[in-house]
């Protein structure tokens, strides 16, 4: 399923912010349960602030099914009123090899963790293919599938 609910962590009396739902979609919010190779896509992470707080970082991990950080993206840290919010990382350039990748997510003031979420939240990257680049020959040979800029030269 590409729609992950959270309940409000009831062992957690006076969290300032947590999360509600994560959705894995396309840039234009089709849901998308596999990602062909080179489609963009976006994961946008929905949660809840309780009360006024300041320098709040929204954080998106991908681990890769060696758990091996593959990874992270988060916002810089920003002021927020109480109020539900969307944080969304959209992917229009990082063309990912075909798996299943471990989705995480935090939230944290400074250097304190208020919410850590890593369990069963995974996207799925298929072998169909949207998009590949002309100079990609295989979809299989590494994490990561773009090309460097480079130039061969007479020495």
């Amino acid at each position: 399923t590409p729609e992950y609910y959270f309940d409000y962590p009831a062992n957690q009396t006076g969290l300032q912010a947590f999360t509600t739902k994560l959705t894995i979609s396309g840039i234009n919010n089709e849901p998308l349960s596999e990602i062909p190779i080179g489609k963009p896509w976006k994961v946008t992470i929905d949660f809840t602030v309780k009360e006024h707080i300041k320098g709040l970082v929204v954080g998106l991990g991908m681990v890769n099914s060696f758990e091996t950080p593959i990874r992270t993206c988060w916002n810089l840290p920003r002021d927020f009123a109480p109020g539900n919010y969307k944080a969304c990382f959209e992917e229009d350039k990082i063309v990912f090899t075909p798996g299943r990748y471990r989705l995480l997510v935090g939230l944290s003031i400074g250097n304190i963790t208020i919410q850590y979420l890593d369990k069963d939240m995974f996207m799925h990257i298929s072998d169909a293919v949207e998009h590949q680049d002309n100079s990609v020959i295989q979809n299989t040979n590494g994490v990561l599938l773009n090309q460097m800029k480079m130039y061969v030269e007479q020495a």
